[in-house]
Parts: C-alpha cells; structure tokens; sequence
C-alpha cells in the first residue's frame, strides 16, 4: 500500500515580522518487514538453565513463533509537522521546528498460553509508537558561503512493546512497553567551517577550510537480563552514559 500524498502549506504573513511559517501532515503504511513475517519459519530453539555447580534446574524450553497472516493489517502512522523561521539580526536565523508521530496497529510478537514447557510467541498488530520532538536551530552565513549551525532537540520516543523477542536472544518475560532504543530526550550538535588565515607567502594554506562537528547526546535505553533470561525491572529502563564526540 502506497502513502498518501503529503499536503505542505508555507507562507510568509506580514504581521508576524517576515517570519516563514511551514505545516505538513500524512498518513502512511508502514513497509513489511519480510523478517518479522517470516519468524516462524525459522528453526525453533530448545533452552536448558544449570545451577553455578552444573546441576540442570530448569529445561528444556521449546522456544518458537506462529504467524497467522489472516488476521493482520498494515501498521499505520501519521505524521505531523509544525515549523517557524525567522532573521534574528545580526546575521543569524533561527528555526523551531515541532513533529508529532503516531503509529498504530505496529506488529509485535506477544507470548501465548502453552500447554507444555514451551516459549510460544504470537504475531499482533497489538504495538502503539509515540514520538514528540522539538527542535530549535540557529544559523549564520558567513562571506556568502561559509556556515555555522548549531541546533538543540528535545524529544520523547516511547511504545508500548519495546521488547523484540528471538531465537539469538531470548527473553522469558510478557511484552511490555518504554523508552525505544533510539530514544534520547536531549541532543546538541553544532557545526561549521571557516577559511584558514594565512599570509601571501603561505599560498598553499589560502585555500585551506577549517571544519568542526560536535554532539552530544542523552545515552540510549537498554534492557536487563538475569541468568535465566528473565527480564529485570522495566524494559529499556536503563541508560548508557551521555554521548559525546
């Protein structure tokens, strides 16, 4: 199924200053995931848990998925966008940019009801994505063509099923929702470049441009195991330490 096309609405009213003012929405269906649709064709996988002194305590668990192609739908997402930008003086621009995302009917495996010792897992369109950011830029020209950026973001990436289940990593836990991995409420970044000074001797370095780059970053979420596999506190209830470079 193709996405809608997106309707944009731009303009530069003259009470607000100059000020440009740009807006965009659109519905769109998620590409299939031939992976996810596939799980349970692959092979399945048998689990045994030993005690530190190499006695069995557990096992073995059966670990497999089951796809019923019948019952699914196409996730579906819209997204909206809100922006403002204007001169600042001085040379500068600033730019504050807001996008608003929602995903619905996302597929996920959900662990089902099993009569024996195994792992059975289910796949649903049963997984809601939430994503909030705002943005805000500032730039500035210099001599026509060299530029300077520097730009911070303050947003949220959540669902409510985070935990992706598999045969390489397995997790003896319900699904559950948090933080996505890629979720980092605070981000800076600013780069730039500029022409080297230099004397008329040095003719080799009057070309020469100076560029930087840098971020920083919140730590992305992750998740906690315990020797048997199950999961410990919340999903991605966890954070690496800040970023940066």
């Amino acid at each position: 199924q193709y996405p809608r096309p997106l309707q944009w609405r731009s303009g530069r009213p003259r009470r607000l200053g100059g000020a440009k003012l740009s807006a965009g929405i659109g519905i769109f269906y998620d590409a299939l995931n031939l992976r996810t649709l596939s799980q349970h064709l692959d092979q399945r996988a048998i689990s045994l848990f030993y005690s530190r002194d190499g006695r069995l305590t557990a096992g073995p668990l059966e670990t497999f998925f089951v796809v019923d192609e019948t019952r699914l739908r196409a996730p579906r997402y819209r997204n909206f966008s809100l922006g403002v930008e204007r001169s600042l003086g001085g040379g500068f621009h600033g730019r504050v940019n807001y996008v608003n995302k929602r995903g619905r009917r996302g597929f996920t495996y959900m662990p089902l009801e099993s009569p024996g010792p195994q792992n059975r897992f289910g796949l649903f369109n049963a997984r809601n994505d939430h994503y909030d950011a705002v943005d805000f830029t500032a730039r500035r020209t210099f001599r026509g063509q060299y530029e300077w950026v520097a730009g911070y973001t303050h947003s949220s990436a959540r669902s409510d099923a985070v935990l992706e289940f598999s045969l390489e990593d397995p997790i003896f836990s319900g699904q559950g929702g948090g933080p996505l991995r890629w979720d980092a409420p605070h981000r800076f970044q600013t780069w730039g470049w500029a022409p080297v000074p230099a004397p008329r001797r040095f003719f080799l370095l009057r070309k020469l441009t100076l560029a930087y780059w840098l971020e920083t970053r919140t730590g992305f979420p992750f998740r906690v195991v315990n020797e048997e596999a199950q999961l410990v506190g919340r999903p991605n209830s966890r954070r690496f330490p800040a970023f940066f470079s």
